[in-house]
């Protein structure tokens, strides 16, 4: 059943952004804290970023976590920004099924690759790929993405 504040919202929003579909409308994001979110929409789950851990090099979080870990659905994808340890927490994996998709920065996937046994897909900037319905794109960052300061960009 559709309210009739969600009727007239998906016509406005729709008139005012027509490049938008259904999916993105009935989208639904989570946050988990810092940079960790859980997107689900169309029967897609999504994690970006994932910390389920209290503490991270030595870094404790300011709140709880939201949920019990053990509770949330299994994801299709995971997307990791960039290696430091408050973007990327081994740890938290341990929730996630080999099934789960990692996307990735391009040359991270051998070092990931030596953890877990899931598919990865690299991307470098500027590439999109297709992942099931969805469609995950590399964006450029002024921001050195591994976890030692002597480390690469």
């Amino acid at each position: 059943m559709r309210t009739v504040v969600g009727e007239i919202l998906d016509i406005e929003f729709l008139t005012l952004f027509p490049y938008m579909n259904r999916a993105i409308l009935s989208m639904k994001i989570t946050w988990l804290g810092h940079a960790s979110t859980l997107i689900e929409s169309e029967g897609a789950v999504v994690y970006t970023d994932p910390v389920f851990s209290r503490s991270v090099f030595g870094l404790r979080r300011s709140v709880p976590f939201p949920r019990d870990p053990e509770t949330l659905p299994d994801p299709t994808a995971v997307l990791i920004s960039h290696a430091h340890y408050d973007h990327l927490d081994l740890p938290s994996f341990k929730y996630f099924s080999s099934r789960a998709t990692i996307v990735l920065p391009k040359g991270l996937g051998p070092w990931l690759s030596k953890f877990f046994p899931n598919r990865l897909m690299e991307l470098d900037h500027g590439e999109t790929e297709r992942l099931g319905g969805m469609e995950v794109s590399a964006l450029p960052v002024a921001h050195t993405g591994w976890r030692l300061s002597h480390q690469h960009q």
